[in-house]
Formats: C-alpha cells, sequence, structure tokens
C-alpha cells in the first residue's frame, strides 16, 4: 500500500537528512520504512549532495577538523574538489558554526565525582555563609598574553560539552603523553602571583620570586594572612579556601593551618569555576593587555596596581554567584560549568533600558514596515498590472484607509 506523507514529515525527513543523519537513523526517529525516506529525497528538489553528507559526518567525528583539512580528504579520499568556503557554508547549513574552543580543566571521571560531592556538602550554604569565607589563588600572568586558541565545529548551546572544550592539565607530563602534542620552550614571560578576597575586598598580593613549593608557600600565608584579616576586619572564624594544588596538600602546610587555627574549605582540585577569584584575575589580565608591559619589573608594578584598583563591588559580584555555581556543578554531574558573575543593580538597571531601547526600536521598525506594506497594497500603476482590465484606482493617503475602488465594466 502506498503511504502519502504530510507536506510537514516530508520537509522533516529533508531537514533530518541534510544535517548528515543516515536514512536508517532518520526512519528510526520519526517510524517509518527506510525506502520511505529514500523515495522522498530522491523526490524533493532539495536533495542534498552526497559530498555534504560526507562533510557533515566527518565533522561530527572530528569537529576539530579544519575546512582545509576537509578539502584535502575529500580530495584525497573521494576525488572530489571543492572549494573551503563551500565546505563552510555545507556545515553552517547542519547547524554548527566554527567557534574557539573554550579551555577548561581536564575532569576524569574522579575529579567528576569529588566535584560533585563537594557541590552537594556546600548546597546549603547561602550568600550569607560564603560571605565569611577567604578565597586564595595562585595565578601565572603572561606579559604579552596567550593568544592560543583552537577552532571547534559546535552546535549552538554546545559551548561546555566536554566534546568541544580544550582540556588544560597542571601535570605537563600528562599532557605531552596522552592528550597534547608537544610544546616547547618559547620567549614568553610570566609572573606568579598569589591573591586573596572576601566579601568585604582584595586582599594582599604577592608576587612570587622563586617556585612555590610546601615551605614558601607558608611562608606566603604567615606574611598575609593575618595582615588581610586585619585590614578587612575579618572575624575569626572565617574560613580560607585554596585549591587542591600540590604545595597545598603538604603534611606540613596541612600542620601549620591547623596551628594557626584557620578553617579549611576543602576545595576539588581542577576547579576554578568553583573559586570566585578567577574573575578578579580575568579582570587583571584583561586590564594588564591592553598595553602590555615591556619588562617582568613593570608587569609586576602593574599587576599591583590593577589588583588593588579593584573596588569592593568587582569582588562581591562573583561572591554573589557562588550558590548558582554549586547548582550548576550538582547539574552537571561535576562536569565542567561555566564560571558564572551574577549582576549587580546598577548593571541590571542598565541592561532592562538598554533591553527595553531595543524592543522600541524594533516596533517603530515594524510600525514602519505596516505602513509601507499598506501604501504598496493601495498603489496604482499606469498599465494596470495585476488588475481587471478597464479597472480604475486611486492611491490612498498613507497611513488612511485605503480608497481604492474596483470598477469591471
Amino acid at each position: 500500500m502506498i503511504v502519502e506523507y504530510h507536506p510537514a514529515i516530508r520537509k522533516l525527513v529533508v531537514e533530518y537528512v541534510q544535517r548528515g543523519n543516515s536514512y536508517q537513523k532518520v526512519a528510526d526517529e520519526l517510524s517509518m520504512p527506510k525506502s520511505s525516506v529514500a523515495t522522498i529525497i530522491r523526490h524533493t528538489k532539495a536533495r542534498p549532495a552526497a559530498t555534504s553528507c560526507i562533510i557533515v559526518r566527518t565533522v561530527k567525528a572530528n569537529p576539530r577538523m579544519s575546512a582545509n583539512a576537509i578539502v584535502a580528504m575529500l580530495e584525497k579520499d573521494h576525488g572530489v574538489s571543492v572549494a573551503p568556503q563551500t565546505v563552510r557554508n555545507r556545515i553552517n547549513e547542519s547547524g554548527r558554526n566554527g567557534r574557539a574552543s573554550r579551555k577548561k580543566p581536564y575532569l576524569s571521571k574522579k575529579h567528576k565525582r569529588i566535584r560533585l560531592q563537594y557541590a552537594r556538602a556546600y548546597a546549603s550554604y547561602t550568600v550569607e555563609d560564603w560571605k565569611k569565607v577567604l578565597f586564595s589563588d595562585e595565578s601565572s600572568v603572561e606579559k604579552h598574553g596567550n593568544s592560543g586558541r583552537q577552532l571547534v565545529w559546535r552546535p549552538r548551546g554546545c559551548a561546555f560539552d566536554q566534546r568541544y572544550l580544550t582540556p588544560t592539565f597542571k601535570s605537563q607530563r600528562e599532557s605531552v603523553m596522552r592528550y597534547l602534542s608537544p610544546t616547547f620552550k618559547s620567549q614568553r614571560e610570566s609572573v606568579m602571583v598569589w591573591g586573596c578576597m572576601s566579601w568585604e575586598g582584595v586582599g594582599a598580593l604577592q608576587i612570587c620570586d622563586r617556585n612555590v613549593n610546601a615551605q614558601y608557600y607558608m611562608e606566603i600565608l604567615e606574611d598575609n594572612i593575618d595582615a588581610t584579616k586585619e585590614v578587612l576586619c575579618l572575624p575569626d572564624d572565617t574560613e580560607f579556601l585554596h585549591d587542591g594544588a600540590s604545595c597545598h596538600r603538604e603534611k606540613t602546610v596541612k600542620e601549620y593551618l591547623r596551628l594557626k587555627g584557620i578553617n579549611l574549605v576543602k576545595h576539588p582540585a581542577q576547579s576554578p569555576d568553583l573559586n570566585p577569584i578567577e574573575n578578579l584575575w580575568a579582570h587583571v589580565k584583561v586590564q594588564l593587555y591592553q598595553r602590555p608591559a615591556t619588562t617582568k619589573g613593570e608587569l609586576a608594578e602593574r599587576i599591583k596596581v590593577i589588583w588593588y584598583d579593584i573596588d569592593q563591588q568587582q569582588v562581591q559580584t562573583p561572591v554573589l554567584s557562588m550558590p548558582a555555581r554549586i547548582r550548576a556543578v550538582i547539574e552537571a554531574r561535576g562536569g565542567p560549568t561555566k564560571i558564572l558573575r551574577t549582576l549587580t543593580m546598577q548593571q541590571r538597571c542598565l541592561f532592562t533600558h538598554v533591553k527595553m531601547k531595543i524592543l522600541w526600536h524594533l516596533y517603530g521598525v515594524f510600525r514602519l514596515f505596516v505602513r509601507v506594506t499598506a501604501s504598496f497594497r493601495c498603489l496604482n500603476t499606469i498599465s494596470g498590472v495585476g488588475l481587471h482590465p478597464g479597472s480604475l484606482q486611486t492611491r490612498a493617503p498613507l497611513g488612511h484607509e485605503c480608497s481604492c475602488r474596483a470598477k469591471h465594466v
């Protein structure tokens, strides 16, 4: 029995196939025979070329493959010669766009499990609880910034899908041996800094003049923790947060913190998205790279100037987002999340103002479109194209009721 499918179903079949899906997959998805899918595609003018399907399937299998590499693959394996722009067009038509891959720390199954446990343990923390935490972290700041990025073809809304992320590693050995290509020492110069912050504002910042080991880290804490608490007027029960770096996990460091009576927030490894100080490091680097430093000495001085110019509102904004960050980790089952930033009241008002202004302009464009359409509808041509022979029309004033009257002979 011949089945005639609804035009909407036929259109859906064509769209699915154009996205690079096989006939069998489309048939299973729409609960129809594979032969019907083939018949619909065969009798459709918008039938996708075989090359388009190959391109889309290649990108699905390897989203980091460049357009030029796909061109070379098509010519070598299939004997087809196409332009790189044609490849980009076919990929865009499939719903994927070329974007810079987001860099996120590599998360193993163990990392995800620990992150999820941490998020569940602190899910009950409110903003008031996070206000009593002193956040700290080290960061490496390069003199000219790090411009290295990797392009990836990804669908909309998949920026933080692990398939489209570029993993970063703390262990150079692991990155070279397993996941990344070997890299070699360049002429880049960088400065390692340690800083801390709380709800009350930025704390001390120290330029690290040597490698940070357990002994040097304890010296940093000795010189800066008490001074920061005194300047920011923090209570004695303030909790302290640092990441899971190897020097932080040394027994001597743990014993030092215990003797000092410092309560620790057990921060999971590979989790910069759960430390609001990362927002401040990003701010420092953006300000710094607008006018790059020429020497390491100048770099260190400018970092200090930018750090101590950060106002309290810039510090409080990421702290406000901590409950949302915890929820995001739980929703991602311990996977990577976006570093959230809560809008301040002033930013919300500005955002609302801009949004209303855009909507008002769109409304004005819509009104103009309606008036112009009505004008063309009422416009008469001398030749009478589209009118009954012998008809007579007059143009109605713009914005008034149409006065067109057709008089048939």
